[in-house]
């Protein structure tokens, strides 16, 4: 799959920095007149972590597409579709608003079930390499909004490729971010055969951060969220008025047990429900 991506040199365009993160430095860039972003990551473990992740599920609909790798030099860049917003940025625009506006019952339909549809896709997957993949920083900051409602799960920098064998030391995988991690990750005692469940945690604290209007654990800061979440197993109080076939959903998806939270295929079946019920309200 890497192989097959195009390579383009980039030692002719201007890469104007859009953010830093822990495993590389964004840039926005002109190809052909058209905007992209390119990502030059601190080591080739985390250019070809991200790689792998990003190649495998680059034609799925709601997974940021990779457009082509790059060179500048002796630098390699990984070059994707340009997004104009995020989850967090549009969530944080309501927020903002004078009257705290919550989303619109269009809006809360499409992102809830774009995002089941992509972490369905990334989980159900099974890639030429012997292994699955787990996103590992599921949020809204890693959620790109492209417009015309079009949600796209993207940064896969703390992604880990599961093998079939299990053999990954859980002491060595990379942490994601606090407010939406599961106990167990908080901890530091994921079981790598329920890697994929931790996503499911964050999947569902970004749900219900799309109800509720806030950020989870806003009364904490980070470290404070970090201790609270893997010492006592808090998640954010589920908002009054939020349906009972959402609310169950949610419930399910933070059991402690990470054994007995639902597959996204699961989470899938009842998402339409879900959507079904919250569609006919007010009808």
């Amino acid at each position: 799959v890497i192989s097959a991506l195009p390579i383009r040199d980039l030692s002719e365009c201007e890469l104007i920095p859009i953010g830093t993160g822990g495993q590389g430095t964004v840039y926005s860039l002109l190809l052909e007149g058209r905007k992209f972003v390119a990502k030059r990551f601190r080591n080739e473990k985390d250019r070809r972590q991200e790689l792998i992740s990003l190649s495998k599920s680059h034609r799925h609909p709601n997974i940021m597409n990779v457009i082509c790798r790059g060179t500048r030099g002796s630098e390699w860049f990984l070059v994707t579709e340009y997004c104009k917003s995020s989850l967090a940025e549009e969530l944080r625009i309501r927020r903002d608003n004078a009257n705290n506006r919550s989303l619109e019952k269009a809006d809360f339909i499409d992102w809830l079930r774009q995002l089941t549809n992509g972490m369905k896709y990334i989980h159900s997957s099974q890639i030429d390499f012997g292994a699955d993949i787990y996103h590992g920083d599921l949020k809204p900051e890693n959620t790109e909004y492209r417009g015309k409602r079009v949600v796209k799960i993207a940064d896969f920098g703390l992604s880990q490729l599961i093998p079939y064998s299990n053999t990954l030391d859980p002491k060595k995988l990379s942490k994601g971010t606090y407010r939406y991690m599961s106990p167990e990750l908080a901890r530091g005692e994921v079981e790598v055969a329920y890697l994929k469940k931790a996503d499911v945690w964050s999947w569902a604290v970004v749900v219900w951060e799309m109800v509720a209007n806030r950020r989870p654990h806003d009364a904490l800061d980070d470290i404070q969220a970090l201790l609270q979440i893997g010492k006592n197993s808090i998640h954010p109080p589920l908002p009054n008025g939020t349906i009972e076939s959402l609310e169950n959903l949610l419930r399910k998806c933070w059991c402690l047990e990470p054994l007995y939270r639902p597959d996204f295929n699961k989470i899938d079946k009842e998402v339409d429900g879900i959507i079904e019920e919250i569609s006919r309200l007010d009808e």
